[in-house]
C-alpha cells in the first residue's frame, strides 16, 4: 500500500513538472510572438522610458509582432507587457 502510493505521488510530482507554468489566451500570444525574431545589435530604445539600450547587456527583452524590444529594467518590460500596443507605436 505505502510503496504503490509513493509510486503515484512520484508519478504526479514528474506529470507537475512536466505541465507548462503559463496557460490561457495571453500564455500562447506571448509564445508565438516569442518566435522567430531578429536579434539587434546596434543600440536600441527602449520604448517605455526610452533609454538607449545596448541589446547584449539589456536587463530584459520581449518579442512582440516579429520584433525584439529591449528594456533597462523588468519593471519597464512588464509595463510594456500590459499594454505592447501603447509602447510600440511609440518613435
Amino acid at each position: 500500500m505505502k510503496k504503490s502510493l509513493f509510486v503515484v505521488l512520484v508519478a504526479a510530482c514528474a506529470l507537475f513538472a512536466q505541465t507548462p507554468k503559463s496557460t490561457g489566451a495571453k500564455a500562447t500570444q506571448a509564445a508565438q510572438t516569442q518566435t522567430h525574431v531578429k536579434e539587434e545589435t546596434t543600440p536600441q530604445r527602449d520604448p517605455v522610458c526610452g533609454m538607449t539600450i545596448d541589446p547584449k547587456t539589456a536587463e530584459a527583452k520581449y518579442a512582440y509582432k516579429g520584433k525584439m524590444y529591449y528594456f533597462c529594467s523588468k519593471d519597464d518590460q512588464q509595463t510594456f507587457v500590459k499594454a505592447p500596443d501603447k509602447y510600440a507605436a511609440k518613435k
